[in-house]
């Protein structure tokens, strides 16, 4: 999955979090829109407008001409995106079976490559998300306050379990401030690396790589001692700020596995098929 990608799939899910999150309820009724016909999106069985909305709602009530706006709106960009995958479908698959075999190869030219011809690819549907914006029948003060929501629960997503003074937060809002949709993802990363204190950079690492590894190696059952060696396996790869994602579970398997047993390295298996 190349980058531009993770950062939309990582902004939309950190925009469910932010929505869900937000406590804050209104007397506004709910809207009851139904999927339109030929969309393919859905979320928890529901159309993606009717999900939307009442997150939305949970943040700042709507009128119900917004809510029928916001309806017709992403109804639309829905049937657009579901006509536009089926007509690409074969050209989809084969774009992302290339970067797939770049990566596993890792060869770089081949990644850059592949990445360059997939963006290229998917150029049509950034339109249509662009074309069909639901925020557009929102007021200024709605649009700031959600946005308000959502660049806080990127900021705690990119920061637990560290929690960042209200000077870091407030240099951090200042950085995104002329930014809108996903550039304030991409530029609020690079606010976040600017005021985070090295202290705060290994705390997170060190809690990302400990849960990580919890993640995978749950299934061997290992006793308390070997747990607290993955601890401090995982305490001295948080010093290394260049591993790359894609790299941290081959760096951190070559350490585990000689704390397991063969017995719990039988029962470890790597999520992506390796040894």
């Amino acid at each position: 999955m190349h980058r531009p990608l993770l950062v939309l799939f990582g902004f939309l899910a950190l925009c469910v979090g932010s929505l869900r999150a937000e406590e804050g309820k209104t007397d506004a009724p709910k809207s009851e829109a139904k999927p339109a016909p030929g969309s393919a999106l859905v979320w928890n069985g529901q159309s993606t407008a009717k999900w939307y909305i009442d997150s939305i709602e949970k943040i700042v009530p709507l009128t119900e001409v917004q809510r029928q706006g916001m309806t017709d709106i992403m109804n639309a960009r829905d049937k657009a995106v579901a006509e536009w995958q089926t007509q690409n479908a074969g050209k989809l698959q084969a774009a992302q079976k290339a970067m797939m075999d770049a990566y596993q190869g890792k060869d770089q030219e081949a990644i850059a490559k592949s990445q360059k011809e997939y963006q290229a690819l998917s150029a049509p549907m950034q339109e249509i998300w662009k074309k069909h914006q639901p925020e557009h029948v929102l007021t200024p003060e709605q649009n700031e306050k959600i946005r308000d929501s959502r660049l806080m629960a990127m900021i705690k997503a990119s920061t637990a379990p560290v929690e960042l003074s209200q000077e870091q937060i407030k240099e951090i809002k200042a950085a995104t401030a002329k930014d809108s949709g996903l550039e304030v993802w991409t530029t609020s990363n690079a606010a976040i690396q600017k005021v985070l204190t090295a202290e705060q950079k290994h705390a997170i690492s060190k809690s990302r790589t400990l849960g990580y590894t919890k993640a995978i190696y749950a299934q061997a059952k290992l006793s308390d001692e070997q747990w607290k060696k993955i601890e401090a396996v995982c305490e001295e790869l948080a010093k290394d700020q260049s591993i790359q994602p894609q790299d941290l579970y081959a760096k951190i398997k070559d350490k585990v596995d000689a704390i397991l047993t063969p017995e719990q390295q039988e029962a470890v298996k790597s999520p992506w098929g390796a040894g």
